[in-house]
């Protein structure tokens, strides 16, 4: 719970920048506390959270949006942004957060339309 709530201070200084690695620590730590562990490697291959933070936070810096953004091509929506890491974490309070929640449950209890408009069109 501890980690939730510094998770959820760290908001508010939520960059462009920075949305790769939070996204990372929301959906691995939020997996990694909800899934069982052997189902996690199992349908995506990390080793750990620390594999999984890695490869979610490379991932999410190679994406035609993040480097649009990084171009000043594309604008950084930080309530988007917020609203999709809060949705993530807040999965964690789920009753069906036991340590054995499905691969599949967890996808869609994580999935936020939020996420998806987080790097958007310059108005």
């Amino acid at each position: 719970m501890s980690s939730l709530i510094l998770f959820l201070s760290t908001l508010a200084c939520t960059t462009g920048a920075n949305y790769p690695e939070n996204y990372a620590t929301a959906i691995c730590e939020t997996a990694y506390k909800c899934m069982n562990n052997s189902d996690i490697e199992t349908f995506t291959g990390y080793d750990d959270v620390v594999d999984c933070k890695q490869e979610w936070t490379s991932d999410l810096m190679n994406t035609s949006d993040y480097e649009a953004w990084e171009e000043g091509d594309m604008a950084f929506d930080r309530e988007k942004a917020n609203i999709c890491l809060t949705e993530i974490t807040e999965v964690q309070q789920d009753s069906d957060c036991d340590g054995e929640m499905n691969f599949f449950d967890f996808v869609s209890d994580t999935s936020s339309d939020a996420c998806d408009e987080v790097y958007v069109t310059k108005e």
